[in-house]
């Protein structure tokens, strides 16, 4: 009997030693080929005098017979028993048929294994032409810019299709690769008798990646204008205020520069709804303009009315376009040229709500910050605008309730960010919970108010353990060079401890940061500060998760929050282009001078601005180029989770553990 209980004892023991000793690893949801990959090990529990080394490899999957890649890890008290292993799977390696490889951990402690798919698609294609716009005569310059998954000149070789209208493949170029910018040393020859339309290019890499990029140009028989016309909208949307009369600007100058002193202008207008466009011939009017400008006034819901065809009324037109054609004719000269408007968008409402910083899931017990912002039609912040909010909230006991926010109940008005906030503290026992928001303008009646509803999820957990971080309260646009300071909430039961807290931050697919720290006091939050950094552009989420031990299991609470990072370049690259403020010539010399970064590759490109009056295209390519950088975020949507695992799959991560957790599986072909 003695025998028995003391091997009960020793059972219990090592039961408790073992659960003491937690880890946790995390990598990235999806395996980039030939990019450097960065897992974070973390391990809980252990003595200060004690170490442990973990050995993380990349092997072949199903049969685990081939190892592509290997690196160990000591952790220790000297590096805060946190490290990171750097795997890269070599495409001389990895066979074309795989899609998967088992990644390996093990110690002295612990051996554990999870399947994670490879993707092709590494690194960064972008295709430049030389203008938007070809007569069937001229040729084609085109230059691709080649960044791998370090942003950094990727040196592979690429491969350009070039395709008419019909998608039919007209030629294919092989280019080799020195310096990351690769110009075509032959310009594109557009074929006698080329189809008309939009052609494209698509660049991708000769092999081993998926990695491709296009870009379009339109072929067609042209003049460049002698008048360049801007056309100036009072407002970029049409609501209750305009709909009846709507004012436009005409301006006209000669491509030289100088106003259009004398002519007349010819205007019509109508709408596009989807694929078609519709003038009302009926709106064609005329006016007189000197000295290169004139205002027109548009009456729409006159016009509209007498056509008696097709919307007649604000609330049919809802989402549709404004589409007005207006054609400049000299008085003296006859030089005659035309130009579109189809920007200016009709809306029921003058206003939308869109949510800031406020993911759709809310923990029992804690606060829930609501950050709404005010917008325009077309996207632009309100500031000054009644903003009023209800929610209610579900749970098992007591079925749906109102829920009150802090604060008054009859609505806050916009701050000149058109931002609002609202804060509720949820119920222990809140399950799901439902809000809607809406403008509270006096000025408009109840239609044309714009409105939000959206419901949340409880996070999940077995133990009644939440975290979330407050991110929706100090809002802020972040620049690199800030400072972020962000309060996380904690709720469990009040007879354990949380000793220490971690985060990650993570950034275009990679961990950037990662971070243990002490839990300080009793109070209900605590404060996270970390530098805002190059590598976090264009945005980066904040992972934020703890281990607690105790009622007979380790459990791994986690919350998580997205954050757009602006105002800089990717790797805080800064190119400046001066010249002389002169009047020039045909044939005149341009003087031109640079400030780069030392080392750094600058491409130059020009064109005469008289054809964007022909075919528009992008002034802002690098937006273009930051959006298509975010596309490598393996995450998805604004943060937060049903519960731990899904926090980790929504902010682009997969992990391993023993704390009483297991990561969602991968879906084969995401």
């Amino acid at each position: 009997m003695n025998l028995l209980l003391l091997h009960t004892l020793l059972l219990a023991f090592g039961w408790t030693k073992a659960q003491d000793r937690t880890y946790l690893l995390t990598a990235p949801k999806v395996l980039r080929l030939g990019a450097a990959e960065r897992l974070v090990i973390q391990l809980f529990g252990y003595q200060q005098n004690s170490s442990s080394t973990f050995t993380v490899s990349l092997k072949s999957y199903p049969d685990k017979r081939r190892t592509f890649a290997s690196e160990s890890v000591t952790l220790n008290a000297g590096t805060r028993f946190q490290g990171v292993a750097t795997l890269r799977l070599l495409p001389t390696d990895f066979p074309e048929e795989d899609s998967s490889v088992y990644l390996e951990a093990r110690s002295s402690d612990f051996t554990t294994e999870e399947k994670i798919l490879v993707s092709r698609d590494n690194g960064f294609l972008f295709i430049q032409t030389d203008k938007p716009l070809y007569t069937p005569e001229q040729s084609v310059k085109v230059r691709v810019f080649s960044l791998n998954s370090e942003l950094k000149p990727a040196r592979r070789p690429v491969t350009l299709t070039f395709m008419d209208p019909e998608a039919v493949k007209v030629n294919i170029v092989d280019l080799q690769d020195v310096t990351g910018v690769i110009s075509m040393p032959n310009p594109f020859k557009i074929p006698l008798k080329p189809k008309p339309g939009v052609w494209k290019i698509e660049a991708t890499y000769t092999s081993d990646y998926s990695t491709r990029a296009t870009v379009e140009f339109e072929v067609k028989e042209y003049v460049l204008p002698s008048i360049s016309i801007i056309i100036q909208p009072e407002a970029n949307y049409i609501s209750t205020a305009t709909f009846e009369t709507f004012k436009l600007k005409v301006l006209a100058r000669y491509v030289h520069g100088t106003p259009v002193a004398n002519a007349q202008v010819f205007l019509k207008f109508g709408y596009i709804d989807g694929q078609n466009t519709i003038v009302i011939p009926a709106s064609l009017t005329r006016e007189e303009m000197q000295n290169g400008e004139v205002e027109v006034t548009l009456f729409i819901q006159e016009v509209l009315k007498a056509h008696g065809e097709g919307p007649t009324s604000l609330q049919e037109l809802d989402g549709k376009l404004l589409y007005v054609v207006v054609t400049v004719q000299e008085t003296t000269g006859g030089i005659s040229q035309e130009a579109e408007l189809a920007t200016v968008k009709f809306s029921r409402s003058p206003y939308t709500l869109g949510l800031i910083a406020t993911p759709p899931f809310i923990k029992p017990g804690l606060p829930y910050f609501i950050r709404v912002q005010v917008r325009d039609p077309v996207g632009q912040p309100v500031s000054r605008v009644g903003v009023t909010a209800r929610a209610f909230f579900t749970s098992e006991q007591e079925g749906e309730k109102r829920l009150d926010h802090s604060g008054s109940q009859d609505g806050q008005a916009s701050q000149r960010d058109g931002t609002v906030l609202f804060i509720y503290n949820l119920p222990t026992d809140a399950r799901t919970a439902s809000f809607t928001l809406q403008t509270a303008d006096q000025r408009l009646d109840a239609g044309s108010q714009a409105t939000l509803s959206y419901s949340a999820e409880a996070y999940r957990s077995e133990n009644g353990r939440y975290l979330y971080i407050d991110w929706a309260s100090g809002y802020r646009e972040l620049h690199v060079g800030d400072y972020a300071t962000i309060n996380v909430y904690f709720y469990h039961h009040p007879s354990l401890q949380i000793p220490y807290f971690s985060y990650q931050l993570v950034s275009k697919g990679q961990v950037v940061k990662f971070e243990t720290i002490p839990r300080v006091g009793s109070a209900s939050f605590q404060s996270i500060n970390f530098a805002v950094t190059p590598d976090m552009v264009p945005s980066v989420r904040l992972l934020v998760y703890y281990i607690m031990k105790g009622e007979a299991r380790a459990e791994l609470v986690a919350d998580s929050v997205w954050m757009d990072v602006r105002g800089q370049c990717i790797g805080n690259l800064k190119t400046e282009l001066l010249l002389p403020d002169k009047q020039y010539r045909p044939k005149d010399n341009l003087p031109l001078k640079v400030k780069a970064r030392q080392g750094s590759l600058v491409a130059f490109s020009s064109v005469d601005t008289a054809i964007y009056n022909l075919r528009a295209a992008s002034h802002d390519p690098l937006t273009r180029a930051l959006r298509h950088i975010e596309h490598s975020d393996q995450g998805c949507g604004g943060g937060g989770g049903r519960d731990n695992a899904d926090v980790f799959r929504l902010a682009g991560l997969t992990f391993m553990t023993n704390a009483n957790a297991k990561a969602i599986p991968p879906e084969d072909g995401t």
